[in-house]
Parts: structure tokens; sequence; C-alpha cells
């Protein structure tokens, strides 16, 4: 079994999903007692946003350097726990000595599995601006749609004020289901 690094903490909500999922798929691969062998990074988030204040470049090289000691500490694999700081990936996808998981390569490698070629993406703000997941998608011959400018504003405020505090509202639901279709 690889060791896996994961960099997370932006929100530790979210951190915990993943390492709850991996955990799971590795006792149903593998049976129990089984575990995955886990790496954790994970960023104080007040910081981490601090540092996207300041600027995006503090952030990558924030993300570069946890990557690094993840690295340095035997993981063989790395993810992010969070969607939106795939943008920075881009000097991760060619480390040739390890294996880095990109979100949108394994949603889209999902997608054309799936026959799907077009589908929505909601996430926050920079994730739904940014181009990393079109290029992906474009790549399996899948069409990415995105919300409108308002929408946009209201999937990244519902995210950032509610999700990311473990707030789930009805309402916050019904907007989104609206924005969906």
């Amino acid at each position: 079994m690889k060791i896996i690094g994961l960099i997370g903490g932006l929100t530790w909500r979210s951190t915990i999903e993943y390492y709850r999922l991996i955990n799971q798929t590795v006792e149903q691969k593998l049976g129990a007692p089984h575990s995955a062998r886990i790496n954790l990074h994970s960023f104080d988030r007040a910081e981490f946003l601090s540092l996207m204040e300041k600027g995006e470049e503090y952030a990558e090289e924030a993300i570069l350097n946890a990557f690094q000691r993840l690295k340095s500490s035997g993981s063989e694999v790395i993810a992010f726990c969070a969607n939106g700081i795939h943008r920075f990936a881009r000097q991760l996808e060619v480390q040739e000595d390890i294996e880095f998981v990109h979100i949108a390569n394994s949603v889209a490698i999902e997608l054309r599995q799936l026959n799907l070629k077009k589908v929505g993406l909601l996430g926050v703000k920079k994730t739904m601006e940014s181009d990393f997941y079109q290029k992906h998608l474009q790549v399996m011959g899948v069409e990415q749609i995105i919300p409108s400018s308002d929408e946009m504003n209201e999937v990244h405020r519902i995210i950032y004020e509610e999700l990311a505090h473990g707030i789930i509202r009805q309402e916050s639901k019904e907007i989104y289901r609206s924005i969906m279709r």
C-alpha cells in the first residue's frame, strides 16, 4: 500500500471527508482492520487566508512547501483535500518522482467513463473562474458550464460563510438547486 500525502486544512471539514473516504475505500478493498497509511499537512485556515490576501504567490509557495515536506516524509502519492487549491498545481503535475492526484483529471476520467459530455461546475469563485477544470475536461471531450457572475457570488458566499463552518441551510440548498437547473 502506498503512503498517501494529504494537504488539507482549508477547511478541516473537507479534510475529514477525504480522510474518511480514503480509509473507507481501503477497508472495503482490503477488509477490516486495514486503514490507509496517510501523512497529513493541515494548514491553519486563518493563516492560509491571510497568505491569499497578501497575494496568491504566497499561498502557492506555502502549498509547494507542504508538498515538499510530505514528499520528504515518505509520501508516495499526494493529493489536496480542497478543490480550489488545485489551481496552484501546475508545478506539481510535472513532478516525475512522485504521483500527484489532480481532482480535475480524476473527475474528467470519471465523466468520460460515464459518457457525460456536459457538466456544471460549482465551487469557490476562483475555482469557477479558473480554467484548470476546463483544461482537464476538454481533453476528455467534456464541456464545462459555470453559473452567471451573480450566481457565482452566491455559491461562493454559501461555501465560505456556511459550509466551511459546518452550516447546512435548507434555503442554501434551494439556491444551489435553482442554479443547477
